[in-house]
């Protein structure tokens, strides 16, 4: 079979025109002929060869078909053998065997320095930063502990962002108090505001879930209602050695690991059916207690933030709000802490939140404004 394919691969290297080889393919020209016909069944054939006595044959007569679709396939086949034939027969080897060479190592190392990198395949799409905002507070001695808003607000402005705050808090009040008062009602429609911050007591969804869950549910409906959106700030659990630990287990759940992660449930469930959004706090001080065991984040009551846990809670809000990460950005700390203990909570918040944008861009991008002020029509909303 080896010889016929040979002979006649070098019958063609001497009438139509070479095969022309790219790549793994191989495409044969176009031939204008006269149509041809076997001497053996008098059928019109496509290719003709000479066989071994010399006379003119039909490949189809030599494998026995008939003038039919196998006939086609027969003639393709016979067509594959002899582009394999005339490439054996013009270099003078007796095999034909395809050979893929690897590249060597210096070839490996070139063709990498040559190719891009993956990034550079990429489109570049800036980060959006939230910028020019109002924002309104709305919770408890939680909210109130070191004018967390006021931290925020400041930040804002280290940042060269504006943020402008007010604060409707009072100590031990829960979210169904606040859907009941009036005053909120009246700060919703009076403003425009772009985001209310929502925290509940922090033992409301423990004690009462079912009231959370529908005073929650109340006070984002409104507020989705006046055209922001409701951010739902979670609140942390006590810390370990609290009273409440040993006194009340089945409402602490016995640990603070356990604690956190039924606030934690609650919050995020909440959260996804109002269409709001989650701040969530108990995360990163669990995340804290964790990293920096020694670092103390709360007061002297062990449930209430002290300053370094006020300031935990500022630098996660501002990373929220803003989009922009707290890491470098947010100036000197507007309470007493330690440079070392801001940088780690600073980079805490970062990996709690995950915002887009690491600095606020200092010039516009392309196409677009430099910042984004999100106004917010109706709910669910993005």
């Amino acid at each position: 079979m080896l010889d016929l394919v040979k002979r006649v691969g070098a019958d063609v290297a001497a009438g139509p025109p070479p095969m022309v080889v790219a790549g793994a393919r191989v495409r044969a020209p176009v031939v204008q002929r006269e149509r041809e016909y076997s001497p053996q069944t008098n059928q019109p054939c496509r290719w003709l060869h000479r066989d071994r006595s010399g006379e003119r044959a039909c490949p189809r007569a030599a494998f026995g078909y008939d003038g039919s679709m196998k006939t086609d396939l027969a003639c393709g086949v016979v067509a594959m053998c002899v582009a394999l034939g005339y490439t054996a027969a013009a270099h003078g080897v007796d095999e034909v065997t395809p050979v893929v060479e690897a590249p060597r190592p210096d070839e490996r190392a070139a063709l990498a320095a040559a190719r891009p990198p993956a990034e550079a395949l990429l489109p570049v799409v800036p980060c959006r930063v939230r910028d020019d905002l109002d924002v309104l507070f709305i919770g408890n001695s939680y909210t109130i502990a070191h004018d967390i808003n006021l931290q925020v607000a400041k930040m804002a402005d280290a940042a060269g962002l504006k943020l402008r705050t007010r604060r409707l808090a009072l100590p031990g009040k829960n979210l169904e108090y606040h859907a009941r008062r009036s005053k909120v009602r009246a700060a919703l429609a009076r403003r425009s505001w772009d985001f209310v911050v929502l925290q509940g007591q922090s033992l409301e969804p423990l004690r009462s879930p079912e009231a959370f869950r529908t005073s929650g549910s109340e006070l984002a409906q409104m507020v989705w209602d006046a055209g922001a959106t409701p951010i739902f700030f979670e609140t942390w659990p006590r810390k370990e050695g609290h009273p409440i630990y040993r006194q009340k287990r089945r409402l602490s759940r016995g640990s603070p690991t356990a604690m956190y992660e039924a606030i934690h449930r609650a919050y995020a469930e909440l959260a996804l059916e109002t269409s709001a959004e989650l701040v969530p706090a108990g995360q990163a001080w669990m995340a804290m207690a964790r990293r920096a065991p020694t670092v103390n984040l709360y007061d002297y009551d062990l449930h209430h933030p002290g300053r370094r846990g006020s300031y935990l809670n500022a630098n996660l809000l501002f990373a929220h709000l803003t989009n922009v990460s707290p890491v470098g950005n947010v100036g000197e700390p507007q309470v007493r802490i330690e440079p070392d203990v801001a940088q780690m909570i600073q980079e805490i918040a970062r990996a709690t939140v995950r915002p887009e944008c690491e600095r606020v861009p200092e010039s516009p991008p392309l196409g677009g404004a430099r910042h984004e002020r999100r106004w917010h029509t109706a709910r669910g909303s993005r």
